[in-house]
């Protein structure tokens, strides 16, 4: 994490109906993570936390195996209402950022599993289920 400043998901989904909308995660260098449920352009819940060291440790190495400056993305055509995820790197240097359909994330078990990880850290620290 030498230099690495921060990290950036997207949901996408902004105008889905409850309980998705577009659920924003900023994650920095520091464990500290802040999140954001919008519905249309209405913020439905706002928090922010430090997570524990070991935590954070473990999703920057999640976020290091994904490696994200390798992923190409084939632009295939959106299915109708479709969600775009957003996944962006900014370190000291450069900025990584993909975006991606949900019906191609499967495709890329690793990001998958990094949705999961934040999943859980957004129940134990938020008290709220994130759906995206």
């Amino acid at each position: 994490m030498d230099s690495t400043i921060s990290f950036f998901y997207s949901s996408g989904g902004r105008y889905f109906p409850n309980p998705y909308g577009e659920w924003n995660v900023l994650i920095n260098e520091n464990g500290l993570i802040l999140i954001k449920n919008i519905h249309k352009d209405i913020i439905n819940f706002e928090k922010q936390f430090f997570i524990l060291q070991n935590e954070n440790e473990q999703v920057w190495n999640i976020i290091n195996d994904m490696e994200l400056e390798n992923i190409i993305i084939k632009r295939n055509i959106a299915l109708p209402d479709e969600a775009t995820h957003e996944f962006v790197l900014k370190t000291n240097d450069k900025t990584i950022q993909k975006r991606i359909l949900n019906n191609e994330l499967l495709k890329f078990p690793k990001l998958k599993s990094f949705q999961e990880f934040l999943k859980n850290i957004i129940l134990r620290y938020a008290k709220i289920q994130a759906v995206f």
